[in-house]
């Protein structure tokens, strides 16, 4: 059977070639545009949520806010575990998702309930979801500094350390969130955060016979604007409101808390300090010997890691920064990609040469050597395009585990009967005619077939037991086997690199390279 097959593809060989260009084409496109990354996310699907407690205490914050929410969200369908830590100021809960479970599907369920415990909370404190990442989104760190010589330079820690993280704040954060796409969150650590704080006098409360309750009222709206509707006057619409914003420290001072009966107004400022100051501070970040501004860029789960990091350092460049402010990359994923990369293009590119330097001495023909390497960049690329299709980024785990010896396995099988058959005809003295050499070639090929078809299936076979892997050694080691997976809610195998390559370097084996075989020894050959 195979022999007709092989005799069928030979007198077809121009649609042979054109397909198998046509799939070196797209592979290299699939190439081109496939995610890189370093390693494998090994992350298992999660929510975190966050819930700022104020001035509670661990145990407060354990009893009063994590219990009822960590209570509330074990429920959920899919759910395998729910962990949660207490602290001073925070309280956050981590929802683990079985693995395959959509992570927007499981924010929304995360959602829902939280609608539910809100009520529960004391105060009001409001629970949120965290940023759509993982312990390996953090793609870029950056330091926002001082520049050298500068008058901000020579300013004490705090004003120069407070002037900094209002920089990063207010400048640098909205401007990295709308120019980096697939960003999830820009995050910030040391410095001071600007408040104003004001002080209550009470000798000064008691002389005005103003209450702390009074002031609260007073101030609890300080700077929201309010509507007033319209009224009509000459036949014009004007609209009434409040503008209460508050451009200087000053303006606070003077807003009058009280009239008293002679008519005087009670300002603020008479009853009561106001200062910028900062808020209290859980932590800090130092670069260089000193305090800084540290900034992180965390990529969206999923996305490419490398153009994420790429596109940050641009943006990052690009920032319109005060005259003596400047930023510097401390960490960005890209070199990391970049160093791994270099390192799998080189050992594949070694691994190759050596294959093909091992054929030239086996097969003592270069352009049988010439031909059977054909199968390694083909299979490769034919893999890239599973690869790209599925969603399967190209790292150290997915390409490291490529052997080139297997997909060239079954070619110099082929090759080397072939050659066999085609010495001894030569040493016989027989004629070789164009149609006896596609008869003798369609022979040998169908000689070692189907041992060379058993011999690769059973290497695939070798290969399933890792796609039952599950949790984090799934993560970890499908990549060398895993190309995706499909389904919305849990994925499956489908395909894998070195299953995927092996098949094609046996559809090319079996398709391409007896085509390519004619070629060999053309020069000796007798026309019919």
């Amino acid at each position: 059977m195979y022999r007709r097959i092989v005799t069928l593809i030979i007198q077809n060989k121009n649609w042979v070639a054109f397909i198998s260009a046509l799939v070196a084409a797209i592979g290299l496109y699939a190439v081109a545009t496939l995610p890189i990354d370093a390693i494998p996310d090994i992350t298992n699907t999660q929510v975190i949520v966050n819930t700022k407690t104020g001035a509670l205490d661990p145990e407060q914050v354990e009893k009063t806010v994590t219990y009822y929410i960590e209570t509330e969200l074990a429920g959920i369908p899919r759910v395998d575990d729910v962990r949660s830590l207490s602290r001073y100021g925070l309280s956050q809960v981590v929802v683990f998702f079985k693995d395959g479970t959509d992570v927007y599907r499981a924010r929304q369920l995360v959602a829902e309930r939280l609608q539910n415990v809100r009520e529960l909370l004391p105060g009001n404190l409001s629970p949120e979801l965290g940023p759509i990442s993982t312990g390996l989104g953090e793609v870029l760190i950056y330091a926002v500094m001082a520049k050298k010589g500068t008058p901000l330079a020579q300013k004490s820690d705090r004003e120069r350390l407070t002037y900094l993280r209002t920089v990063q704040d207010f400048i640098i954060r909205p401007y990295l969130k709308s120019a980096i796409p697939d960003t999830a969150e820009i995050d910030a650590i040391g410095g001071y955060k600007k408040e104003i704080h004001i002080d209550f006098h009470p000798v000064q409360l008691a002389r005005f016979g103003i209450t702390i309750d009074d002031m609260h009222k007073k101030l609890v709206t300080l700077g929201e604007n309010f509507g007033g509707g319209y009224i009509n006057k000459n036949g014009k619409q004007v609209i009434i409101r409040t503008d209460a914003a508050l451009n200087h420290i000053n303006t606070i001072r003077s807003l009058p808390v009280k009239l008293m009966p002679d008519g005087r107004s009670v300002v603020l400022g008479a009853v009561a300090s106001v200062r910028e100051d900062h808020a209290q501070r859980l932590g800090a970040a130092t670069y260089g010997g000193s305090e800084t501004v540290l900034g992180s860029v965390f990529m969206l789960l999923g996305s490419n890691s490398r153009e994420v990091a790429k596109n940050a350092e641009r943006a990052l460049r690009e920032i319109p920064l005060p005259a003596d402010v400047e930023t510097e990359v401390l960490y960005t994923r890209s070199f990391l990609v970049n160093a791994t990369i270099k390192t799998v293009a080189e050992n594949l590119a070694l691994g190759a040469a050596l294959v093909v330097m091992v054929l030239l001495l086996i097969l003592g023909n270069v352009r049988a050597a010439i031909f059977v390497s054909l199968a390694i960049p083909i299979s490769m690329l034919a893999a890239a395009i599973g690869m790209n299709v599925f969603g399967i980024s190209a790292n150290l785990m997915s390409l490291g585990a490529v052997d080139f010896g297997l997909l060239v396995d079954g070619s110099v099988v082929l090759i080397e009967n072939y050659l066999r058959r085609r010495d001894e005809q030569a040493e016989s003295g027989e004629t070789i005619t164009t149609s006896g050499r596609i008869e003798l070639l369609a022979e040998s090929c169908a000689e070692v077939a189907k041992p060379v078809i058993f011999g690769l299936v059973i290497i695939m076979v070798v290969y399933i037991p890792i796609l039952t892997l599950e949790g984090i050694e799934g993560k970890m080691f499908k990549p060398m086997a895993l190309n995706t997976g499909m389904g919305a809610e849990v994925q499956r195998p489908i395909a894998t690199v070195v299953i995927g390559g092996l098949i094609t370097s046996t559809l090319l084996t079996l398709v391409l390279l007896p085509t390519l075989y004619l070629w060999i020894h053309r020069d000796d050959i007798t026309p019919d």
